[in-house]
């Protein structure tokens, strides 16, 4: 057998293996539970539960920690970084390039978009792949480890031989079994394996893959790039498989906050309406009965010690609500987040309570830049390849990508950063520019002159318009300077 028939094999193997099929349900389901699909999650937990959860009319609920927390830990691309291109010796390369880079390539593919979203995935699922791909112009295509496949190199856990993705063929003929494609990619080949899957529970579909076949016009399923067009964004660096392992713990604890928080509203709904108790009744022979206030209620008791009556169960309300709260603080405080981000009631904060409660969560995020780094340095050598095999030949082969993050700002007290800005102005420290720049990194001088001129223009024009306002602009620029 060739080595490309034993990756063949290979790749067949990999999507039909129960745990690579558990993974992929694992990461579907933190996908679902970020996009707030978590509800039919719940009702598989409450089933467990309960015998017949719908006689019990459960009022379901959640309250979305998932997304909360993943927002939260993804820092490096709030704002785009700095991408500069340089030459073999360091040097930057012609500007006229790098605006061509920017303007044709980055910003017509939404780099910094599909960066932020990939580093809330990578946080999410541990592993991210970006296919680079050539649709009119490069493109970027965000792949999870929920569609993902990969067989692993034996010697580097890390490096993938094959990456196999599926891709759903409509077909909407009831009984049909569905049909996907299976994309393989290798270093030097590119095909795809037809595959026809049945039943209807997620994970439980037996797969038959058939053999493999040409894409299009590549007869000889040649990969033309001789690379695998995938960048990965890695959560760590690891060594025992390719996919990054952890993350369970912010999904289990996102489904115990669901439980309670739906056994809070049960406990509720029995506290507030209690339950009616009907003693020594016949409920074969017995009329329908109905509690209604504005009806009387007539009961053939017919039995010594019949009696009708309203328990309040001893609902634990409290002691729910302080384990929901103590859940979510204790997910929080495992990654880094200051509980007090969650608080539904409080006082404000100043700078320095600020301060040390993120202290934690800025030094997390800035910790994961290795890894960023490492993901922008293999998605550029991919843009290099695929754009100058799509005839993008301008694109200087030798061009290597710096990538430079903005400091993550702690957050300052707005009174006190408001009294140092004022101090500057005044003493000619620093310009309204300045303080432009400083809110926005990524301006530049010339981009911070022209949004401050169109400030003070359309202010002039406010107070031409409405001459109220002029007393209270020069009342705000005296306080300013007192």
């Amino acid at each position: 057998m060739t080595i490309a028939e034993q990756l063949v094999r290979n790749a067949q193997k990999q999507v039909s293996d129960s745990v690579n099929r558990g993974r992929r349900n694992e990461m579907l389901k933190r996908i679902d539970y970020y996009y707030d699909g978590q509800f039919d999650y719940l009702d598989g937990i409450l089933r467990k539960r309960f015998a017949e959860p719908s006689r019990l009319k459960l009022q379901k609920a959640s309250r979305n920690i998932v997304k909360r927390i993943i927002d939260k830990i993804s820092l490096l691309y709030k704002t785009e970084p700095s991408r500069t291109l340089v030459d073999e010796k360091g040097e930057p390369i012609k500007n006229s390039i790098q605006q061509r880079v920017q303007n044709e390539i980055w910003n017509p593919a939404k780099i910094n978009n599909v960066c932020s979203t990939a580093e809330k995935m990578m946080n999410l699922c541990r592993t991210v792949g970006i296919k680079v791909s050539y649709r009119n112009r490069l493109q970027y295509d965000i792949k999870t480890p929920a569609e993902l496949d990969v067989v692993q190199n034996e010697e580097n856990v890390m490096k993938a031989n094959a990456v196999i993705y599926r891709r759903e063929l409509r077909t909407d003929t009831p009984g049909v079994p569905k049909k996907f494609e299976y994309i393989v990619w290798t270093d030097n080949e590119h095909f795809k394996i037809n595959a026809d899957e049945y039943g209807e529970q997620k994970g439980e579909r037996p797969v038959i893959l058939r053999d493999k076949q040409p894409i299009g016009n590549n007869i000889k399923m040649v990969n033309p790039y001789g690379v695998i067009p995938f960048a990965w964004y890695r959560y760590d660096y690891n060594w025992r498989t390719f996919f990054n392992e952890g993350g369970q713990d912010l999904i289990h604890a996102q489904e115990n906050i669901n439980v309670k928080l739906t056994d809070l509203n049960q406990l509720i709904k029995m506290q507030s309406w209690s339950v009616p108790v009907l003693i020594g009744y016949d409920t074969q022979t017995g009329d329908p009965i109905v509690i209604d206030p504005t009806i009387p209620l007539v009961i053939p008791f017919g039995r010594e010690g019949a009696d009708f009556k309203f328990v309040s169960p001893n609902a634990k309300i409290a002691e729910v609500w302080k384990c929901i709260v103590e859940g979510i603080n204790g997910i929080a405080t495992d990654y880094d987040i200051a509980p007090g981000s969650f608080q539904l009631t409080g006082s404000v904060r100043s700078g320095l309570e600020l301060k040390l409660e993120n202290v934690g969560l800025y030094d997390r995020a800035w910790g994961k830049r290795t890894y960023a780094l490492d993901f922008e340095e293999q998605l550029w050598h991919l843009t290099k390849i695929i754009g100058r095999m799509k005839g993008l030949e301008w694109i200087p082969e030798n061009a290597k990508l710096i990538v430079k993050y903005d400091d993550i700002q702690i957050p300052e007290d707005p009174v006190k950063e408001q009294l140092i800005w004022t101090w500057k102005f005044q003493f000619g420290v620093a310009t309204p520019v300045d303080y432009l720049i400083f809110k926005n990194p990524n301006m530049s001088r010339t981009e911070a002159e022209k949004v401050l001129q169109m400030n003070l223009k359309f202010n002039k024009q406010l107070k031409e318009q409405f001459p109220s306002l002029k007393g209270l602009f020069e009342k705000q620029a005296k306080e300013g300077a007192a």
